[in-house]
């Protein structure tokens, strides 16, 4: 009974020292002596590398973390989503009044959080709220805020803001932003000491203006009025 290899296709009896013995196999295809001897080395080889790898140890993967956004003087001062998209938006809503204090409680807070999901969808609120506190006392922010207040009062339109912002940033201050947003004098910080403006150190230590100052700010400010006039009075 004759066969031939399955490598070579060389003819042989089965069952001659030829053949390469396959005992509990009988179904599989037959290989000729040489060609198994030429193959055992390949696989021997292969086994050698598959026990090498194994053995080596495994390099870890690091997963790169999204990038947290964080909360900055600029995202407070957008005009679509800041601060000035609070004074916008939240007259629209609607209180019930007397004997409805806690309702209208929840619903103020869901407003905030809101807001604050809009500016920062991946930070907790608790800690949104941790982290606007310490903007309190920016420079930028706090003018944001009385610029708004004005608003209110009925002092200017909504629509001087860009002219109020031109006449903040002609006020000529040192005061640099840090990787947090908090404000850092830089004259105090040349004198040997470290001054943050921000929270609580600006509730302790309020800003003391002087007359000349207080001329000057108004004076700006109605520079501001006047150049917003003269636009509406273009655009008309």
């Amino acid at each position: 009974n004759a066969g031939k290899c399955r490598h070579c296709s060389k003819t042989l009896d089965v069952g001659t020292p030829a053949w390469f013995n396959r005992d509990g196999e009988p179904t599989r295809k037959i290989t000729c002596q040489e060609c198994h001897q030429q193959k055992a080395p390949d696989k021997a080889d292969a086994s050698a590398e598959r026990e090498v790898e194994e053995a080596a140890p495994k390099k870890k993967v690091l997963k790169k973390r999204k990038p947290i956004a964080k909360l900055t003087p600029e995202l407070l001062l957008d005009v679509d989503k800041g601060i000035v998209a609070v004074y916008k938006h939240f007259p629209k809503t609607r209180f019930k009044g007397k004997r409805h204090e806690a309702d209208d409680l929840r619903k103020l807070l869901g407003k905030y959080q809101e807001w604050a999901h809009m500016l920062l969808p991946d930070m907790d609120f608790h800690d949104f709220v941790a982290r606007l506190e310490k903007f309190g006392g920016n420079t930028r922010v706090r003018h944001r805020v009385d610029f708004i207040r004005n608003v209110q009062q009925g002092l200017c339109e909504l629509d001087a803001l860009n002219d109020y912002e031109l006449a903040d940033r002609a006020d000529g201050t040192t005061a640099r932003i840090d990787e947090d947003g908090l404000e850092v004098d830089d004259s105090a910080e040349a004198s040997g000491g470290y001054t943050v403006t921000g929270g609580a150190a600006a509730a302790a230590a309020p800003t003391e203006l002087s007359d000349e100052q207080r001329q000057r700010i108004e004076q700006k400010r109605l520079e501001a009025m006047e150049r917003a006039a003269r636009r509406r009075e273009a655009e008309a």
